[in-house]
């Protein structure tokens, strides 16, 4: 990995600005055009003179975040440094119908997108019938699984009870 150092006056330091994980063709700040092997072919001072350097960031562990992290030189190139956290549990999953339940199943027992797409520039460019380019019937299929998945209604309140008459006095 590559990393581009910041600029400090006619010199380059950290932090690192920019990062790339294979080398490609670049401009570099004085405008020259570098080929994508420079980064691979170049010395460290060569790179650092252009405002790159070599960057070594370790891998994270599975169920480990970077909280933050520190740069420092090593030997010619610039050596990542993580603190880490562990990764929060996922969010429970909740039992009953919510709002999005019906979103993921649905999405699942539509007709394929590209059959819909087709059957539209069918009847919209081409101008097929309805069942010649299989609309209707994709349209047909599409109410079923809408029945099927209803979306999400937010259940209306009870009504309320309205308070009981209070008795008239007697005289």
């Amino acid at each position: 990995m590559y990393g581009q150092l910041t600029r400090r006056g006619s010199n380059w330091g950290l932090p690192i600005t920019g990062a790339i994980n294979r080398s490609r063709a670049f401009t570099d700040f004085k405008g020259v055009q570098r080929p994508a092997n420079w980064l691979i072919h170049a010395s460290d001072l060569e790179m650092k003179k252009i405002g790159w350097c070599r960057l070594e960031i370790p891998r994270v562990p599975a169920g480990k975040d970077v909280e933050s992290f520190t740069d420092e030189w090593v030997g010619g190139a610039v050596v990542r440094t993580h603190v880490l956290k562990d990764t929060p549990p996922p969010a429970p999953i909740v039992t009953g119908v919510q709002e999005g339940d019906h979103i993921g199943p649905r999405a699942a027992a539509y007709p394929p997108l590209n059959d819909m797409i087709v059957a539209l520039w069918e009847t919209v460019v081409e101008q097929r019938t309805a069942e010649d380019s299989g609309v209707a019937e994709i349209e047909a299929m599409r109410q079923a699984v809408k029945a099927q998945y209803p979306k999400y209604v937010e259940p209306a309140p009870a009504p309320e009870a309205e308070p009981e008459a209070e008795p008239e006095p007697q005289p």
